[in-house]
């Protein structure tokens, strides 16, 4: 009786959980009403239980009763005129009126999910670490060595594969390219069980775990998480991943917070950082800060020279290509963006631009430009400059100016904003006196021949 009542009242407990959860928006409509409702009726069975053990308990309280009558009568009445059969009777008509249910038990054990002994189970184990640091490499490392030495010993297990991802974050599916082939395994039948070390090691998202492990029950594939000792195949195991998934949730929203404010923190003192690797122009110094690299600060000083002189870009980006100068990435071509790219950094002229962009949140992660939204900091003579101040300036008016360039062309055109062109000696100085608009080069063809009008 005591272990009935404790049950009730654990019960109790899981749907006041569940209650707050649904409070929280972790679980939706469906979901909270399937999962109270399953709890509602096994109280209900419980509460059953119990009012048949304390029924039998009062039918044994009534036939000792008619037992000591029975003893009682038989020594005052005499034997001859005392009617046992009638008295059984009387017994017999009590005791059926209490209605009794009766278990039978089964007589074919249903095999056990989590049973070894049954089947030989093909197994596969996963690892993630979230950074490429060295400890974290490491620990990368004694998860493979572990969950291999671990199945290899587990009675039958047949281990099928190690699928591990180095440096991914949880938070999403996108660019965790071993965790979902380790999936497509899984649809194509070829696993049993995964074995993985936390819940937080198999997803920090909430939704991502519970609509992972749900569509593997239904193929019946068990996801075991050694630290919880869940297995995910038993249906009732959902409410504890649900909770564990939410707490790992949790702490993946505090570590990026605390990243985001780390940032926003040195930005505000004025830390600026350089990848030099893609970065034209300088180098990372003796003393850690960055320095000017001659030979690529030539080629910066070559962009700004030819686009002030009336090379468009992408004339400037085929000199740079014909003359088989590499682009900061390396590669051998070079591309108008590029150059617009150089010509707009502010790093050339020795200052800083700090929060440029910003992560919209934690899980999709989607990097958003900040148009106002943040708050950004300009960090002055941070390091030397390349290009000086008034060059820098003007190379700025003068990309402006051809951003905001009048069409030529009046007929076929789809907005009112022209495009530069350099290519033409006269460009840009022919003006019509009457309405303001610049002339342009045309060419008529006839009868297969060309000509310039």
């Amino acid at each position: 009786m005591y272990q009935l009542n404790r049950q009730i009242a654990d019960v109790n407990a899981q749907s006041l959980v569940v209650a707050q959860l649904y409070k929280n928006g972790v679980l939706n409509h469906a979901e909270y009403a399937s999962r109270s409702g399953e709890l509602d009726r096994k109280v209900s069975e419980l509460r059953s239980e119990r009012r048949r053990i304390l029924t039998e308990d009062e039918d044994d309280e009534i036939i000792e009763s008619l037992k000591e009558l029975n003893e009682t009568i038989a020594e005052y009445v005499p034997t001859d005129s005392f009617d046992t059969d009638l008295f059984g009777q009387i017994v017999e008509s009590i005791t059926v009126l209490q209605k009794r249910v009766r278990t039978i038990a089964p007589t074919i054990q249903p095999v056990n999910a989590h049973s070894t002994k049954s089947i030989t189970k093909r197994v596969a184990a996963y690892c993630r670490v979230s950074t490429k640091q060295d400890e974290q490499l490491n620990s990368y490392e004694n998860q493979v060595n572990h969950y291999t030495e671990r199945i290899h010993r587990e009675p039958g297990w047949k281990l099928v594969g190690i699928y591990a991802d180095k440096g991914i974050t949880g938070t999403s599916m996108k660019k965790r390219d071993e965790f979902n082939k380790l999936i497509r395994q899984c649809k194509r039948g070829r696993v049993d069980m995964i074995i993985v070390k936390s819940i937080s090691r198999f997803a920090r998202n909430t939704l991502d775990c519970i609509k992972i492990t749900r569509m593997l029950r239904e193929i019946k594939v068990d996801v075991y998480f050694e630290e919880q000792n869940l297995h995910s195949i038993d249906p009732a195991s959902e409410f504890y991943i649900s909770i564990y998934g939410s707490i790992a949730q949790s702490e993946s929203e505090n570590i990026s917070h605390n990243v985001a404010w780390g940032k926003a923190q040195s930005a505000k003192e004025g830390n600026v950082s350089f990848a030099y690797k893609s970065f034209l122009g300088y180098r990372q110094g003796a003393d850690g800060n960055p320095e000017i690299d001659p030979a690529q600060a030539i080629t910066v000083r070559r962009i700004y020279t030819e686009f002030l002189s009336g090379s468009s870009l992408q004339q400037i980006a085929d000199g740079l290509t014909a003359d088989s100068v590499s682009t900061p990435m390396g590669k051998a071509v070079w591309q108008p963006g590029v150059i617009q790219s150089i010509l707009s950094n502010v790093k050339y002229k020795g200052d800083a631009l700090l929060g440029k962009t910003y992560v919209e949140d934690y899980i999709s992660k989607k990097v958003r430009i900040n148009g106002g939204e943040r708050p950004q900091y300009y960090v002055e003579n941070n390091h030397p400059a390349i290009i000086d101040a008034d060059t820098f300036a003007q190379v700025q008016e003068e990309l402006a100016r051809r951003a905001s360039k009048r069409k030529v062309k009046q007929i076929g055109t789809t907005t009112e904003q022209g495009k530069y062109c350099g290519k033409y000696a006269l460009t840009e100085l022919l003006v019509c006196g009457e309405c303001g608009t610049p002339y342009r080069r045309c060419t008529w063809t006839s009868g297969g021949q060309k000509r310039i009008v």
